[in-house]
């Protein structure tokens, strides 16, 4: 997986910063989407409208970024989902699996594809505790985007991060994304993962094995770096860590890459 790092000393001098969860999740969202545009790895946002007008009004320039969008097939629907935070279940492997669903209330619902954020959670952590930390829901009614906070399997709950084509968990993220674009009004070209601890491993390793669909992942106290890990295309990351966690240290987690 082609990869680069980027280290900053803050000017305060390493001390401990708190920063919000509202923040974070913004700061997640404005890099992965600033990432997806710089990459060079063919996302829609870097393209230019043929005749765009560099001088256009707000409205010709969100039309211009619209016809460069990925449609699903859900934009077809009157619908196009129902608004709000719902919980929907599909079956994979022979197993049932769950998943969160949050789209914003807003008029353009059905007509404008918009972008999706898989926000994922920590080991032994549920979707309940992950849509309260990350505030990932309210930054998206504020932003016009979906959320899909899906719920890991065992006991404690875990995501399987071993980079394998048998791999469950990626085959339940990636039918939930399929059952998603069917029935929801989605871009299709602006798809990105992110997550905490277990949640941001299991974000690195989608890059591995969705880097078709996977536009750009945030991480949060959580990499890897399997052997054999060949996405299409290079895929970038924002990763957030605190120099004080004891609970994934930092060294630890160099040494993967």
């Amino acid at each position: 997986m082609q990869m680069s790092i980027l280290r900053r000393v803050h000017p305060n001098g390493g001390r401990r910063l708190r920063i919000p969860p509202a923040i974070a999740a913004t700061a997640t969202v404005c890099a992965l989407a600033a990432a997806a545009c710089s990459s060079g790895s063919g996302a829609v946002a870097s393209q230019t409208v043929p005749g765009a007008d560099a001088g256009a009004t707000p409205g010709a320039a969100a039309a211009a970024s619209l016809a460069l969008a990925r449609p699903s097939a859900g934009c077809e629907s009157a619908d196009a989902g129902t608004a709000g935070a719902t919980t929907q279940s599909i079956t994979v492997a022979g197993a049932g699996r769950t998943y969160r669903r949050f789209i914003p209330a807003s008029g353009n619902a059905g007509v404008t594809p918009r972008p999706v954020v898989i926000d994922l959670h920590g080991l032994t952590s549920n979707i309940d505790q992950e849509v309260a930390v990350s505030a990932f829901e309210t930054l998206a009614q504020q932003e016009d985007f979906i959320v899909l906070t899906p719920q890991a399997a065992g006991t404690p709950t875990r995501w399987d991060t071993s980079n394998n084509a048998g791999n469950h968990d990626v085959a339940f993220i990636a039918s939930m994304l399929d059952a998603v674009e069917a029935n929801v009004c989605i871009d299709a070209a602006r798809v990105y993962s992110a997550g905490i601890s277990d949640g941001g491993i299991m974000s690195a390793l989608l890059s591995c094995r969705m880097g078709d669909r996977i536009v750009a992942v945030g991480l949060v106290s959580g990499i890897t770096h399997p052997d054999g890990c060949q996405p299409p295309r290079p895929v970038p990351m924002i990763i957030f860590w605190g120099k004080r966690d004891r609970v994934c240290r930092t060294a630890a987690a160099w040494e993967t890459l």
